[in-house]
């Protein structure tokens, strides 16, 4: 997710990432395989993480999508003048 979002994205996003990040390294210093409730604590930030990359992704093809209709607009309204 850090790799991919666009630098004008971060800050609607920090928060969250900023969760994640404090719960991944929390999970590093007291989770082992064999620890009760690793599974569970795997399951839960594979949700969170899917739940966030979706949410960014709907984002994405929203402004993708009203980019394209602004095109559209723009080119009609040429169509129009000639």
């Amino acid at each position: 997710i850090k790799l991919t979002v666009l630098d004008v994205e971060k800050p609607l996003i920090r928060s969250e990432v900023d969760d994640i990040d404090f719960k991944l390294i929390k999970a590093e210093r007291n989770l082992h395989w064999n620890s009760t409730g690793v599974w569970e604590y795997i399951q839960e930030m594979r949700n969170i993480l899917h739940d966030l990359e979706s949410r960014i992704q709907k984002s994405k093809n929203n402004v993708e999508t009203m980019h394209l209709m602004m095109l559209v607009s723009i080119i009609m309204m040429v169509m129009s003048v000639i």
